[in-house]
């Protein structure tokens, strides 16, 4: 726009100038630009401005008439303006027009073009159309891309076909290399699985691609992510089996937390070592000639390529073995060399013996040709001063005090000395040979179990026999320049780590010691892993040509346990061995240069270019506006589930499929429950927990079964799903209870949502429902079913453990007398059960019944008959209630067990249904207490069934009850049945701060009819003295399993390790408190957390009576007192929150003043179980029923006292009426019904009892 009117104005003249500089830097005459994507925003003077400097250069008046018309569009008609992106896909759309020969047309052809572009359009311009656009011979096309932003920076890009020459021709020789190394990775690991999907799919499809080519191009030429996996193949078909999708769980590799490089010493060399290596890599004939020519600058008498070059099965001469210690060094620095090229580059250097001049070298202290010169003036001296063959090393595998003992044994190994202690249980030995021969006999002969190998060497390094060439190598040394170190060194002769520039450590005295000291590799290893330098993730790779160190890198660590790779390995291909480290250290996230990794081989690859682009983990973000759809009794729930498109299910338990969608290798779906269905009410209704009606867990398993049969189907394009037998149902678990009650105004809107993955065949599944006005849903639990389960492991299990249960159940049949067994029929088994759980007659599947005298098993004959009048069901809850209440029946109707405990099922392990259960039967169930654990109330049962056949048809196992206080029970489902609040006795009590008395309190609450003053006259005095401490860990002993005895010698024990957990505690205060009339803060065991400071706390105090004041309450037709107002006191709220509060302050043992209105409950010590308590306590007071979220919801006191009280007035004008309660003033509905709890603390797991959900919360 530079000369416009505007800065948001385009300027013509502008443009024209660009366009000219663009095809004027090109060398390129406009009318050889064949098509132009324009800015084209759709506005009136941008695109006329525009159309019109496109008209003066490239289809001018004054210039030559085209040959063919220019052919102009713009991406924006398409998918409309995309901002900062709008540059990038006008360039997309270009290269994709060059790719694909055809000019896409302008969207929605014919329409009413810009009156200001009519008149440019012409023979010379036209309008994008479809048309085809082919190439010219090797006549490159030429595309011009504007660019324009509102700020005036105008930009042109000219594009054109690749030019003939520049067309790589295919490759005139194959890829050297035998394997290759194929990646994948991504950002998340949805991505990758995609990903690796992608390209098996791909592979198939395309089977001749070449798999160098495919190496080439996923390393080379990708950006490499996080989420990393590697594969080394030979062939299409070997990288399609590692591409396979695997059953277990792929674990995440750690990024590498440091590089150790580990040079190999004497005794792995060989002929030919590396050949393969210098023959295919270029650049490592390089470094390696570039080394030879070093020592012959330096006129050193050794040949070592001759080594290297050799075939491995030659025969190594005198000359050779000599130039094979240079040799060895010298592959040593050259493959430290290529794998720093890769960007493998080591924080951590460590040499064993000969190994050492290498890691000298690369760390800097040596310069290569000082390396290699002292390496073959080493071998040189030893060849001279040495006889070969006159000695020998042994490896043993024995610590190295064994050894030495071993070695005294014998006057014959006296020449036998320690060369190198490598491991905890590996220690080489070196002497004479005889003395080699005698000492391994010798080993062997007294243990044949110890592993002993004899080393490949001529000599007997490290030993005496080094002796006579000592002072001629430090002489040679002491010619050499050494310098400080630039990375660490772990010095296998001093056992311990030489840091970066440590100066005076590596010198001509070093190397002497070197030669003739024993190798402290395990030392210096230890060394390594104290001081942090190894770690669990680091990297280790074995620089040399045959691995030795990493193992026994690996066996000398003592607190972590790591894997080493090797460079090179005798007898493998070479480029097998470095693929194999160099994808491994891709996985740890080191920075490979793949780039280097194959500079080599150029020539021989080319870039494959359709393979599938990157699977983005594409997450939906769209919300759409849902109308909440109301189930009520009503026929309308039907029409308007038909009326949103939702599906019907012929199912009594789930019915409706609300939404159904497909991501991935992933299907997802929400069914809706109508608990306004007369079966399933029936069913819900005839299953009785204490006066309440509570939702069996087997129905929610038959919503389970329902939902995962649909998935089945779905994922199968089929009318049903697959038997029920293959299905196994696992880690059912539940949170809440779904209980009804008779005067329940509003249903719950209970729904069911299943994700299934098809690429695992494992169905999660979570019951849920939603209420009127509440924002979260309540989760009431979950479960998984696995499809597609064999049950030959099943029956194979079965199979053994047949004959122990038919033995067992043979036993109690035959056991006739009363002391033996209890014998049941069905109406006194379900008159016992009734104490706890009233069942309907649906429920009774029990007809006989034996239970062992302990109640530790029991066998029991079932009816399970289907009845069509009950409803339709996947697999019928009320057989699968009774496999499930049969186990709680054990544990409840135990004639052993307090009455004030019940046992509750909270987790059900595994459900597998083998055979058709819902025939007339009769069928046989075998049940047995499998575990029990008293100290934490928990028992481990398993049921087992079999038809007429013997045939096991049902298998219930790991279903675990927890044992509760009846009355706790009692108060979390909201039973009828919970034991009354008892009144707060005038009693003596102990004075602490914990325990605030009510002295200078006085009852608020409106009271028609005046009451009596209290009368000092009334008090009691009392001057006993009352061992409350003594009560208190008399009840704590009892629920722990112990002694008073016991728990007085454990003082200074906290309470959470005799295991009394948050549950417990709560229950032992209770038990307290009925039985001494005192009543400790919930946080009482919080506050004292062991018996001593109970001791101190609560310890024989002199009690004084507390009781009220004398006080008088006013009637109804008394006025109130007047008070002074004062403007700087601010009004107390006096409504519902007010009492709620000072049951919170009672219950922590804090004072009122203590907490304010940011005061965040949590902060103060509120937990799930006194919650329960609390607002239990609040209900029976006020009526105003709480949820139990409730303090979740409002986590600060001021909150709370919003959410009860409303806004407060600052001078209220009207004084509430008598009539008003607090509970009219509440904004949250009054209910004074039964509690529904919506937590509990139940550990482990959630709460069914005998199939029923109850409550839970972690």
């Amino acid at each position: 726009n530079a000369g416009a009117g505007s800065i948001t104005y385009p300027g013509e003249d502008a443009q024209v100038a660009l366009y000219r500089r663009v095809l004027r830097q090109a060398a390129v005459r406009p009318q050889d630009v064949s098509a132009i994507e324009m800015h084209g925003t759709g506005t009136q003077a941008g695109d006329k401005v525009e159309m019109t400097a496109v008209k003066r250069v490239f289809a001018s008046p004054d210039a030559p008439r085209r040959q063919q018309p220019l052919l102009v569009g713009a991406i924006k008609a398409s998918v409309g303006h995309s901002e900062a992106a709008a540059g990038v896909v006008s360039l997309i759309k270009t290269i994709l027009m060059l790719r694909k020969n055809t000019i896409p047309p302008q969207p929605g052809q014919p329409f009413n073009l810009n009156p200001h572009l009519k008149p440019l359009l012409g023979n010379d311009i036209q309008l994008a159309n479809g048309q085809s656009w082919t190439r010219n011979g090797t006549t490159p096309r030429y595309i011009l891309v504007n660019n324009f932003d509102a700020a005036g920076g105008n930009a042109s890009l000219l594009l054109h076909d690749v030019p003939s020459f520049a067309v790589q021709p295919p490759p005139s020789q194959p890829d050297a290399r035998l394997h290759h190394v194929v990646v994948t990775s991504a950002r998340t690991v949805a991505s990758q699985e995609a990903n690796k999907s992608r390209l098996r799919e791909y592979l198939t499809q395309h089977p001749e691609t070449p798999l160098a080519d495919l190496a080439y191009t996923t390393t080379a030429r990708r950006m490499h992510h996080v989420q990393r996996e590697a594969f080394v193949a030979q062939s299409t078909e070997d990288l399609l089996r590692q591409l396979q999708p695997s059953s277990g769980k792929t674990e995440a590799k750690e990024p590498a937390s440091s590089v150790v490089f580990a040079f190999t010493g004497q005794g792995s060399q060989h002929m030919g070592m590396g050949g393969t290596l210098y023959r295919t890599s270029p650049t490592f004939k390089r470094l390696l000639d570039s080394y030879q020519s070093l020592c012959d600058a330096q006129g050193l008498n050794c040949q070592f390529l001759d080594v290297i070059r050799a075939s491995g099965e030659e025969a190594a001469s005198n000359t050779a073995e000599r130039d094979m210690q240079v040799a060895t060094v010298a592959l040593e620095i050259a493959l430290s060399q290529y794998w720093q090229s890769l960007g493998v580059s080591p924080t951590l250097l460590v040499g064993h013996s000969l190994g050492e001049y290498a890691a000298l070298c690369v760390a800097g202290v040596l310069s290569v040709g000082d390396a290699l010169a002292m390496a073959c003036e080493r071998a040189e001296l030893i060849f001279t001063k040495c006889v070969p063959g006159e000695a020998g090393m042994l490896a043993i595998g024995l610590p190295l005090t064994t050894v030495q003992y071993r070695m005294r044994d014998l006057a014959t190994t006296a020449g036998c000395e320690v060369t190198c202690v490598n491991a905890p249980s590996s220690t080489v030995v070196g002497g004479p040979v005889a003395a080699i021969d005698a000492l391994e006999s010798y080993l062997k002969s007294d243990d044949p179990s110890v592993a002993i190998a004899r080393l490949r060497v001529q000599f007997a390094f490290h030993t005496r026999q080094m002796d006579p060439l000592l002072d001629e190598l430090e002489s040679a040394a002491e010619r050499v320049t050494f310098k400080a170190p630039t990375i660490a060194v772990a010095s296998t002769l001093l056992g311990r780590i030489v840091k970066p520039g440590e100066n005076g450590v590596f010198n001509a005295q070093y190397l002497r010691r070197h030669t003739r000291e024993p190798v402290a590799f395990l030392d210096a290893v230890r060394a390594c892993e104290a001081q942090g330098l190894i770690q669990e993730q680091s990297f280790v790779v074995e620089i040399g040509p045959h691995p030795v160190c990493i193992g026994l890198l690996a066996s000398s660590l003592q607190t972590m346990s790591l894997t080493g790779y090797p460079s090179l390995r005798r007898g493998r291909d070479d480029w097998a061995i470095i693929s194999q480290s160099v994808a491994a250290a891709y996985r740890a996230q080191l920075p490979v240069s793949w780039a280097e990794f194959h500079k080599d081989h150029l020539d021989s690859l080319q870039m494959v270019t359709d393979l599938p682009t990157y699977a983005f983990d594409n997450k939906e973000f769209w919300h759409s506006y849902k109308t909440r759809a109301v189930v009520d009794n009503s026929s309308s729930t039907i029409s308007h589930a038909s009326a949103s498109g939702a599906s019907r299910l012929s199912s009594t338990s789930l019915h409706t499929v609300y939404q159904f969608r497909k991501e991935e290798s992933r299907l997802l779906a929400t069914f809706g429950v109508d608990l306004s269905d007369q079966n399933l009410a029936k069913a819900i209704g005839g299953h009785v927990v204490d006066g309440v009606a509570i939702c069996p867990a087997s129905i929610f398993m038959d919503m389970a079964y329902t939902a995962a049969a649909y998935f089945d189907s779905e994922s199968r394009n089929t009318a049903q799903g697959s038997s029920l037998s293959t299905y196994e149902l696992a880690d059912l678990s539940m949170l809440s209870p779904l209980v009804l009650r008779e005067h329940d105004t509003e249903l719950p809107q209970v729904f069911v949502e299943g994700v299934l993955d098809q690429s695992t065949d494992i169905v999660s599944v979570r019951f849920l429902s939603r209420k009127e006005g509440v924002a979260n849903p309540v989760e009431y639990g979950s479960c998984v079913i696995r499809l597609n389960q064999p049950d030959k492991p099943i029956t194979q299990a079965w199979s053994r453990m047949q004959p122990l249960v038919k033995a067992r159940v043979r036993s109690l049949d035959e056991a006739l007398r009363p002391r033996q067994v209890h014998a049941m029929d069905k109406t006194l088994f379900y008159k016992v059960f009734s104490e706890i759980v009233d069942y309907s007659e649906p429920f009774h599947a029990v007809d006989e019944a034996t239970v062992a005298v302990g109640f530790q098993d029991a066998v029991m004959t079932l009816d399970l008959a289907a009845r069509p009048e009950l409803g339709t069901f996947t697999c019928s809850p009320f057989a699968i209630d009774a496999l499930v209440h049969i186990a709680g029946f054990l544990l409840n109707a135990d004639v052993h067990k307090p009455k004030n405990e019940v046992h509750i099922a909270n987790h059900i392990g595994s459900l597998r249904i083998l055979g058709d259960i819902s025939s007339t039967g009769p069928f046989r169930a075998y049940t047995t207490v499998r575990e029990q654990d008293a100290k934490t109330g928990i028992s481990m049962c398993d049921v087992y069934l079999t038809n007429g056949q013997d045939k096991l048809v049902a298998l219930c196992t790991d279903i675990c009850f927890k044992k509760l206080e009846r009355d706790f029970f009692a108060m979390l489902t909201g039973s009828s049945r919970t034991f009354p609040k008892k009144p707060r006795a005038q009693h003596a009590i102990p004075k602490r701060e914990w325990q605030a008395a009510s002295a200078n309190s006085s009852d608020s609450s409106p009271s028609a009819t005046p009451t009596s003053d209290f009368s000092s006259s009334s008090r009691n005095s009392m001057s006993d003295v009352v061992d409350l401490a003594a009560d208190l860990l008399a009840i704590v002993a009892e629920q722990c399993g112990m002694s008073l005895a016991e728990l007085d010698k454990t003082k200074g024990t906290a309470f959470t390790e005799l295991g009394v957990d948050s549950q417990m505690s709560i229950s032992i205060l209770g038990d307290f408190q009925r039985a001494t009339s005192v009543e400790l803060p919930a946080a009482f065991f919080t506050n004292f957390p062991t018996p001593a400071e109970v001791r101190k706390e609560l310890g024989n105090e002199e009690m004084e009576e507390v009781t009220k004041p004398e006080k008088k309450v006013r009637t109804a037709s008394e006025p109130p007192a007047k008070r002074k107002s004062s403007s700087k006191r601010s009004p107390v709220p006096q409504g519902p929150s007010t009492h709620l509060l000072k049951l919170v302050a009672d219950a922590l043992g804090l004072e009122a003043s203590d907490m304010t209105p940011s005061t965040t409950f949590e902060s103060i010590g509120m937990d799930s179980m006194l919650s329960i308590r609390i607002t239990s306590t609040f209900h029976e007071d006020t009526g105003i029923e709480l949820p139990a979220a409730f303090f979740s919801d409002q986590p600060t006191v001021g909150a709370a006292r919003m959410e009860l009280d409303g806004p407060v007035e600052a001078t209220p004008q009207v004084e509430p009426s008598r009539s008003q309660s607090p509970a009219n003033k509440s904004r949250l509905p009054i209910a004074p019904v039964a509690k529904t709890a919506n937590t509990g603390g139940l550990d482990p797991g959630t709460v069914t009892l005998q199939g029923c959900p109850l409550v839970h919360d972690h």
